[in-house]
């Protein structure tokens, strides 16, 4: 409910996670209740056994040329011609390219498909936020390439220093210690990530099957149905019920509790889009970010008017 959230922020004046965070709260009070102090997470798994394409580069680079004719044929046998081709684009030739054409060609295929502002900006982000936003990009994109054995470690040495990650972790175990369970994540051991940064990633993803080599050892494990699935879970139907509510709260209130963060007639712009696609991913995930900002932000207002009072 709304009200988790809400008292989330204000307990630790931090953003309390987003909508779908809730969902395993009662089964972990339950698993308390009968007596559990441990829940093993999945943490990691995908950042660690999950591959990516960089596959391409990696064959290129090595001057495997029969390698990336097998990578191009298995995604075109599992994805299609065209996935193949943009796969073999996008994460072969453009990384073995310099760096500065890679990303101006990256813009614009971007600007093509309309995905952003033609300058790169967040259209629901205030004017401040944006620049802030243009200016950490291109700190990052002007960043020294680290100088890697293969291309695929380039996304790894990303992984280990992702804000994201680390703050879903640390969300996550927070919430875990305040039901009294402790959280261990096997799959962020450090010879977990060792074996990966040591594994070419064709030997990770083979076209639309992904964690390969974890799969390919849980063969007669498990059943057929989950071996060769090719999607994951998807969390958007638990976040929509509890956006779907707050439309009023996004055309006035959000905006004014937000209102050096974002901009009004922008964000309205968003939820529009969101309920005309309600399946689109991302309006719901952004909407969902700014819902829990919001009430970082009050939570740090009525805080600082209590130590006032005081």
């Amino acid at each position: 409910p709304q009200e988790w959230y809400r008292e989330r922020a204000a307990e630790f004046l931090d953003f309390p996670g987003y909508r779908n965070g809730a969902m395993f709260v009662d089964l972990r009070r339950e698993a308390r209740r009968r007596g559990c102090r441990v829940v093993v997470t999945g943490e990691g798994g995908d950042q660690w056994l999950g591959g990516e394409r960089p596959s391409y580069a990696e064959a290129l680079h090595a001057g495997d040329g029969p390698g990336f004719l097998r990578l191009l044929a298995t995604d075109a046998r599992t994805g299609g011609p065209r996935r193949a081709l943009s796969n073999a684009v996008r994460h072969g030739l453009l990384p073995v390219l310099s760096p500065g054409l890679g990303m101006a060609l990256r813009r614009a295929a971007r600007r093509a498909r309309r995905r952003t502002e033609a300058d790169g900006t967040c259209p629901w982000l205030s004017a401040r936020m944006n620049s802030l936003l243009l200016e950490r990009r291109q700190r990052k994109s002007s960043a020294a390439r680290p100088c890697v054995a293969r291309e695929g470690q380039r996304l790894q040495l990303e992984m280990l220093d992702d804000p994201f990650s680390a703050h879903v972790l640390e969300v996550n175990e927070r919430l875990n210690a305040s039901l009294g369970l402790e959280s261990r994540s096997p799959y962020l051991s450090c010879a977990i990530v060792q074996l990966a940064f040591a594994l070419p990633e064709r030997l990770r993803r083979s076209g639309e099957r992904n964690k390969l080599l974890h799969v390919t050892a849980l063969e007669g494990l498990l059943p057929r149905l989950v071996l060769d699935r090719r999607s994951k879970a998807e969390f958007s139907p638990v976040v929509r019920p509890q956006l779907d509510a707050l439309e009023d709260a996004f055309d006035r209130a959000i905006p004014e509790a937000l209102r050096e963060w974002v901009d009004p007639a922008g964000l309205q712009r968003l939820f529009r889009t969101y309920v005309e696609h309600p399946t689109k991913g991302g309006p719901v995930w952004s909407l969902s970010a700014v819902l829990g900002c919001s009430e970082v932000v009050r939570a740090a207002a009525a805080a600082l008017r209590a130590r006032d009072v005081k």
